[in-house]
């Protein structure tokens, strides 16, 4: 792939010739919804803009995916594949829209290119569907100088592949490249999760003793990084920069935690002993912590105990001391280069 995105063949849509008319769903509530298993998506600037699991009431309609939600705050657009409930009403409803050839991956390119656009509003002037409409997007364009799917697609396709690369010389313990030099590392070895992890396991909290509240709540999930509500509940957290895994449930998921949580009774919390867990190290550690806990998803529960005697293969230094370093220059490269195609899209509009 280039390293730069050329933009000859590029002209400038309104919002509102590509996708017509901006939706928004119906005037809803988050408070008024049980946890379930249907996104409720709202203007928020993270996971997808799902704020939290619900679910529906009964005969309810829900929003039909395959579109782009965009918070009227900050612009964040997010591809929503899947049917959900939607963000509705006044002021910070969500915007939808619609196109019969939108896809998991062109549609990522749009979002970023939307994102970018969008990002001038604020609470003082929130987007409106009005405001939306007359947003210049600069797309490539097809021969008819209409938007070109399939160039888009393509893109985004190429993009992922080339991390899809990264992830599996990551999972079959091959140095990356331009890192081998640097870090010289001579080898992997086996450790023991108890040499390498404090393991504390979660405590159960039920439903009706559950105040409402912004801290996160760690359940047995596969996704939301394992949240499933926040609360207000303060007796039993566990601290920022830990690992949560699954041993019931989804068993072998697993996520990074980089604020305060608390984790159920389904879930061990790992506590890096020796080093400072870093976002970076983490992002290294959790594909080989789920890789190791595939064998348990249809033999047995990941117990703390059974936790305790898996090991875990890691890159190692001279000393044969894991090699913390290896592991964040690894996955900086990574982002680096995701982070830089992203900038290419974000920035194409500013090359002409």
């Amino acid at each position: 792939m280039k390293n730069k995105i050329d933009t000859s063949q590029w002209r400038f849509f309104k919002v509102s010739d590509v996708f017509g008319n901006p939706t928004r769903p119906k005037a809803r509530s988050i408070k008024q919804y049980e946890l379930g298993d249907i996104p409720f998506v709202a203007s928020g600037n993270f996971n997808n803009g799902i704020e939290l699991y619900v679910e529906p009431k009964v005969d309810e309609q829900l929003d039909k995916g395959g579109c782009i939600s965009i918070s009227p705050v900050g612009g964040f657009a997010f591809f929503q594949e899947t049917d959900f409930l939607g963000r509705g009403g006044a002021g910070s409803s969500i915007l939808l829209l619609y196109h019969k050839n939108l896809n998991r991956f062109n549609a990522l390119f749009l979002c970023s290119i939307l994102s970018k656009s969008c990002e001038k509003y604020g609470y003082g002037d929130m987007c409106s569907a009005e405001k939306l409409k007359s947003e210049l997007l600069l797309l490539p364009a097809d021969s008819l100088g209409q938007p070109d799917w399939a160039y888009m697609e393509n893109y985004i396709k190429q993009v992922i592949a080339k991390q899809n690369k990264h992830l599996e010389l990551l999972l079959l313990s091959t140095p990356p490249p331009n890192c081998e030099k640097q870090l010289k590392t001579k080898g992997w070895s086996e450790f023991l999760f108890s040499d390498l992890f404090s393991i504390k396991k979660g405590k159960r909290l039920t439903k009706a003793n559950m105040k409402d509240g912004d801290i996160r709540f760690i359940g047995a999930s596969a996704i939301n990084n394992g949240v499933t509500v926040h609360i207000a509940n303060t007796t039993h957290l566990h601290p920022a920069n830990t690992i949560t895994v699954n041993y019931n449930g989804s068993v072998g998921e697993a996520f990074y935690q980089d604020k305060p949580f608390w984790a159920s009774d389904d879930v061990n919390v790992l506590h890096l002993k020796t080093h400072h867990l870093s976002k970076e190290i983490a992002l290294f550690l959790i594909p080989l912590i789920r890789n190791v806990g595939k064998r348990f998803k249809f033999d047995e529960k990941w117990t703390k105990d059974l936790m305790n005697r898996t090991k875990l293969k890691l890159p190692v230094d001279t000393s044969g001391a894991p090699d913390w370093s290896y592991m964040e220059a690894y996955i900086y490269t990574a982002l680096s280069a995701m982070n830089n195609n992203q900038k290419l899209l974000q920035v194409a509009s500013r090359d002409r």
